[in-house]
Order: C-alpha cells, then structure tokens, then sequence
C-alpha cells in the first residue's frame, strides 16, 4: 500500500452513477448525508461534492463538501481586520464535510481530501479570504472550526492566530499535512 494515493483513487464531482448506498464511515449522520443528501445539496447548489473513487473496484473511499460561506469581520483578530475592507464579513469556502470509509482509515485518504479541497480553492478564480473547516470530530487533528486565510500574492505562509471559536493554521502547517500523508 506504499502506492501514491493518486494512483490508487481519483477524485471527481459526485455523479448519479456512483454507488452511495454501501458506504459507511462510522459516522451514521454522514453516512446518511452521502446516501439521502449530497446528491439534492448538488443539483440545487448548496454544496459541491466530491468523491475519492478506488480506481479498481469503483467504490467510494471518501468525499467532502465545499461551498462559499462568510466569515464576520468581528471575529478577526485586530492585525487582520485593519487589512479588511469595512465589510460585516469576508467570504470564505467552508469545508462542511468529509469523511473516510472506515475500511480506508489511517492511510492518509482524509489528509490528502484535505489538500485536494485547498488545491481546489486556490486555483478558484472566486475570490475569498479565508478556509473555513467544521469538523465533526477531531479527525484531522483540529478543532471543529479551522479556519485559514488565503495567502497573499507570493506569500507562501501566513500568520498563525487565534481567532474567537476558530483555530487557524498558517499555509506551512497544511503543506506539512502533504509531507505527511
């Protein structure tokens, strides 16, 4: 199983013609999320879902969920608020979801959704300004709200500070979730 996960999964767009009925991940709220919910969340907008597919059964292995959210200006530390524009809030994407089959657990597949759905949103030509995770568990190593903010042009790190409710990670800290998956 040293195999990249790359070659072992792809991850696309979920579609009618994927089976969600056997996937379980030990979590029943997101297992009947993927089963009864994800695919009206996408018809009708509200969340883009994304499906990592072993590329030699064709079964779902995980997924995540991305959509645009706000983040309140209020709640940003005073450092960064004097860079905001006036706004009551600056628009982010959340991660709503995400979740591994409990048969692919501990091999990294979590992490590497994880740099997929950042990867994914920086290459957005949407504009946003921070990273928003709501966890269920501390699956990731993170508290359930994770936010980071979007570099700025050519900073490869931003600074890590503590936000009211959220926990923010600099972009070094989500590179080390690659080296480490």
């Amino acid at each position: 199983m040293n195999e990249p996960l790359g070659r072992r999964f792809r991850i696309e767009s979920l579609a009618g013609t994927h089976d969600r009925a056997d996937f379980t991940c030990g979590v029943p709220a997101l297992d009947r999320y993927l089963a009864n919910q994800a695919g009206q969340d996408a018809k009708k907008g509200y969340a883009t879902v994304f499906v990592a597919v072993d590329v030699e059964t064709s079964r779902i292995a995980a997924f995540y969920t991305l959509s645009m959210a706000g983040v309140a200006v209020h709640l940003l530390p005073e450092s960064l608020k004097r860079k905001m524009p006036r706004y009551p809030s600056v628009p982010s994407v959340r991660l709503g979801r995400l979740a591994v089959a409990s048969s692919r657990k501990g091999q990294g597949v979590g992490k590497w959704l994880l740099l997929d759905a950042m990867a994914r949103s920086l290459l957005s030509e949407i504009a946003w300004a921070a990273f928003v995770v709501d966890a269920k568990d501390d699956v990731l190593g993170t508290r359930p709200t994770t936010a980071a903010c979007r570099p700025q042009r050519r900073k490869r790190a931003i600074k890590t500070s503590s936000w009211p409710g959220f926990t923010t990670k600099s972009m070094r800290s989500w590179d080390s979730l690659s080296r480490n998956s």
